[in-house]
């Protein structure tokens, strides 16, 4: 085959293989290079015995390579969709999350509960056992029984989130952003994306980005009225302190929204190109250097609920904790930064 008909099956296999589990690629590629260089052969054999059902290229007799280009294009008619033959490769159809973004979707959620889960029980026994005083077991079954909700709030906001993510894929007919084919209208080659340069930038990875901002988001709300201490009257401590909220909080709102929109905006790029990856290294700075600043600076938690916190663990000091949020802050930011700059590098 010649570069461009060879280029047309590469974009073809790479069109099906890509939504398949990484298993499945290599064998389901070299399978369907053969079909279709195998068929692209018979019909170029039953085509040069007869001149007059060559195919026509731009309205008249092409070369010997748009010859077979044309060929080619007529067996990728043949096979179909790619979106539709890679979901036969895997058996089976899924509504609610289609083929294009089922295993995007099983690796996200497999991602955020193997992190998540772990974590949050762990904290919330520490929190039942050291500063709410309860029992041993007490400590441990509420614990459980919270996570148990954690995990299910968060498989629950992960399938919406690919729900609506799909139902976003299924309106968009733009060229290189999906195969998927609109009712009633034929799949043509001329829909198949460009082949990838470099690592793509994943729907999963957006996925999680944008989770954890909005977990965060939801703290940051929620900590002012849900809180493990009290004041005598009554109301609840918060873990901040509120004069955070004249300026550094909110400020750090816009930061968590924002993120949201970069990772938003990286997705729809799908290759890390020169302005995306600007945009993540000066948006992680930034608010890396902004957090850095709130916590270097100002008195981040609220000085009744060190009181509180004290009294409650003596052996505890809360500051250890403002400490390890601002490393992993600082690390999650750097590692940030250096995947944009090496997705650029590497785009090939």
């Amino acid at each position: 085959m010649t570069e461009t008909t060879s280029d047309l099956t590469e974009r073809y296999v790479w069109a099906v293989t890509h939504r398949l589990p990484a298993g499945q690629r290599d064998d389901v590629g070299a399978e369907l290079r053969a079909t279709i260089a195998d068929m692209s052969e018979d019909r170029l054999a039953a085509l040069s015995g007869d001149p007059m059902a060559m195919p026509i290229s731009s309205g008249r007799a092409g070369s010997a390579d748009s010859v077979t280009e044309s060929v080619v294009g007529d067996v990728l008619v043949e096979l179909g969709d790619p979106a539709v033959l890679a979901s036969r490769y895997r058996g089976g159809a899924r509504q609610l999350i289609g083929p294009d973004l089922f295993y995007d979707f099983r690796r996200t959620v497999t991602t955020l509960l193997a992190i998540v889960v772990p974590v949050t029980l762990i904290v919330a026994i520490t929190v039942n056992l050291a500063i709410e005083d309860k029992s041993l077991g007490a400590g441990i079954g509420e614990g459980v029984v919270f996570t148990l909700q954690v995990a299910v709030q968060l498989a629950f906001w992960t399938v919406v989130a690919f729900a609506l993510a799909e139902r976003a894929r299924s309106r968009t007919t733009s060229t290189g952003a999906t195969n998927s084919t609109e009712p009633g209208q034929a799949w043509r080659p001329s829909q198949l994306p460009k082949l990838p340069a470099g690592r793509p930038i994943r729907l999963s990875g957006t996925i999680i980005s944008a989770v954890v901002s909005l977990v965060i988001l939801a703290w940051l709300l929620a900590q002012q009225f849900l809180s493990s201490f009290q004041t005598p009257d009554g109301d609840p401590i918060p873990v901040l302190d509120p004069a955070l909220w004249s300026f550094w909080l909110p400020v750090l709102i816009v930061f968590l929204v924002a993120d949201v929109a970069v990772s938003v905006i990286s997705f729809r790029a799908r290759r890390w190109t020169f302005p995306v990856m600007m945009i993540n290294v000066v948006y992680n700075a930034v608010a890396v250097g902004f957090v850095v600043v709130m916590f270097t600076t100002q008195q981040v938690l609220d000085p009744r609920y060190v009181v509180a916190f004290r009294q409650s663990s003596p052996d505890l000091d809360p500051g250890v904790g403002v400490h390890f949020v601002l490393l992993i802050v600082v690390l999650i930011g750097v590692l940030d930064i250096v995947k944009a700059i090496r997705g650029y590098r590497q785009r090939g």
